[in-house]
């Protein structure tokens, strides 16, 4: 009885050994492949914090110390302020002096998978990076403080 070849041109036996030692060899790289991928999201993490205070600290220069979104809890009045042109007075306006200072969109957080910002008066607190799955990052408008929203890891 003649075994049945594969078109690689070695028996179906060989080409299912093949398989497994390479199915094994790929099982024994996949705990590296998660971790790099973790820490991937994690650097991704740290480079978007980093970008925020970053640009943050610049709006409150040229701005005379004042934060964006000063002292309320107002998303759209972030998002305005440090993605488009704004007065000394922090008014967006096409022909104003400062900004923009994130060109395009908010990041998106690499755990939550949101870009949402929970804009907050006051002090941050654990419950604003804890998070109920509704934001990626928590800033607060009197601090100048930026987190992340822990949720997703």
């Amino acid at each position: 009885m003649q075994q049945a070849e594969t078109p690689f041109g070695i028996s179906f036996i060989e080409f299912a050994l093949i398989a497994a030692l390479l199915t094994g060899c790929a099982m024994s790289f996949a705990p590296e492949l998660v971790a790099a991928a973790k820490s991937a999201s994690e650097q991704a993490l740290d480079d978007d914090l980093e970008m925020f205070r970053r640009q943050i600290a610049q709006y409150r220069l040229d701005h005379d110390d004042l934060l964006p979104a000063h002292g309320t809890n107002s998303e759209a009045t972030f998002l305005n302020q440090l993605t488009r042109r704004t007065s000394r007075h922090g008014e967006v306006a096409e022909r104003a002096h400062f900004g923009p200072y994130i060109i395009g969109s908010i990041p998106v957080n690499p755990f939550s998978g949101l870009s949402r910002v929970l804009v907050v008066p006051g002090p941050l607190a654990a419950g604003h990076t804890t998070g109920d799955g509704t934001h990626g990052w928590a800033f607060s408008s009197t601090t100048g403080e930026i987190r992340a929203n822990t949720s997703g890891r």
